[in-house]
C-alpha cells in the first residue's frame, strides 16, 4: 500500500513538471517576409520603454501612457533601424505582437500594438524609409499580414494580407502576391491599390520577388512544381514600369534548382542566390 501511494505521487509531480517546462519555454520569433532586404538582429542595449496601447478595430495603436519597463526582463528578438537611423524598431520575446519604436535623437520610445486579424506576431522587420515602418505579421503556412506605420505618430498607413511584398522607394510602389491557400496556383501580383499587375498560370507560385528602387521595375521569381509534386523548376519575369502601367519584358528560366533571393544588382540586372550560389539576370 505505501509503494502504491509513493508511485502515485511520484507520477505527479512528474506531471507538474512536465507542464511547467511547456508553459515557460520562450517564444522563438524568426524570419523575414519573402521579400525582405533589411538585415533583421538582435540589439540588448535598449533601457526603457514607454507604452502605446489604444485599439482601431482589429488593428491597434493610439494613446500614449507614461509606464515605464525595464528592457532587462524582456530582451529584443528582433529589431531594425530607420534609413537615416532616426529610429530603432524592436520586438521582445514576452510579446510578439507589440512593437516598439525608439526615438534616438530623444531616446523616448512608444509601442504598437500589431493585431491584424488572425495574426500570431510580428515574424520580421524594415524599414520603408526614415519614419515608415514595416511590420509582417504571421497568418498560416500561406499567408501573412504586412502592416506599415509612420513611426512618429504611430498610425496605420497600409494593410495587406499577402504571401510576399517588396517596396520600391515610395509607399504607392507597393507590389504584394495575393494570399491563397494551397499550392494551386494562379498567383497575382496586385499593387497598393489592389489592381492586378501579374498572374502566373495554374500550378506556378511566385516564391520571390523585389522592386527596383530606381526605377520602379519588379522582378519576380515563379516557381512551377513537376509531376512529382516535389521538384520545382523555377524562370524570372521581369515588368518594366511604364507610367501607370506595367509591361512584361522578359521572362527566362533560372538555372539554379532553388531559390533563395532576388534583389536588383542595378537597372539593368537581377542577382538570384541559393546556398550553392548565384546567377545574374539581364533585363
Amino acid at each position: 500500500m505505501k509503494k502504491t501511494k509513493l508511485y502515485t505521487v511520484t507520477g505527479i509531480c512528474v506531471i507538474l513538471a512536465a507542464i511547467t517546462l511547456v508553459t515557460t519555454k520562450n517564444t522563438n520569433i524568426t524570419g523575414a517576409s519573402g521579400t525582405k532586404q533589411t538585415e533583421i538582429h538582435q540589439d540588448k542595449r535598449i533601457s526603457k520603454q514607454t507604452f502605446v496601447n489604444d485599439e482601431a478595430g482589429n488593428r491597434a495603436v493610439t494613446s500614449v501612457n507614461n509606464k515605464v519597463k525595464d528592457a532587462s526582463a524582456s530582451q529584443p528578438v528582433l529589431s531594425a533601424v530607420s534609413t537615416q537611423k532616426s529610429y530603432n524598431a524592436y520586438v521582445c520575446e514576452d510579446d510578439s505582437q507589440l512593437l516598439y519604436i525608439q526615438d534616438q535623437t530623444t531616446d523616448k520610445t512608444q509601442t504598437i500594438t500589431v493585431e491584424p486579424h488572425l495574426a500570431t506576431g510580428i515574424m520580421s522587420l524594415e524599414w520603408l524609409d526614415d519614419k515608415m515602418i514595416v511590420a509582417f505579421s504571421h497568418v498560416s503556412p500561406f499567408m501573412g499580414c504586412m502592416s506599415v506605420y509612420d513611426a512618429s505618430t504611430q498610425e496605420l498607413l497600409l494593410e495587406k494580407y499577402c504571401s510576399g511584398y517588396a517596396f520600391g522607394d515610395t509607399l504607392d510602389s507597393l507590389a504584394y502576391v495575393e494570399a491563397t491557400s494551397g499550392d494551386s496556383g494562379n498567383h497575382k501580383l496586385l499593387n497598393s491599390e489592389d489592381k492586378l499587375l501579374y498572374q502566373t498560370e495554374k500550378k506556378e507560385r511566385i516564391t520571390n520577388i523585389a522592386a527596383n528602387h530606381t526605377n520602379g521595375d519588379i522582378a519576380i521569381v515563379v516557381g512551377k512544381y513537376l509531376k512529382d509534386g516535389e521538384t520545382q523548376k523555377f524562370h524570372v519575369v521581369i515588368l518594366a514600369k511604364r507610367g501607370d502601367k506595367y509591361i512584361k519584358v522578359k521572362t527566362q528560366r533560372v538555372k539554379l534548382n532553388s531559390v533563395n533571393s532576388v534583389q536588383w544588382k542595378d537597372d539593368e540586372q537581377i542577382i538570384i542566390t541559393n546556398d550553392a550560389g548565384k546567377e545574374v539576370i539581364r533585363k
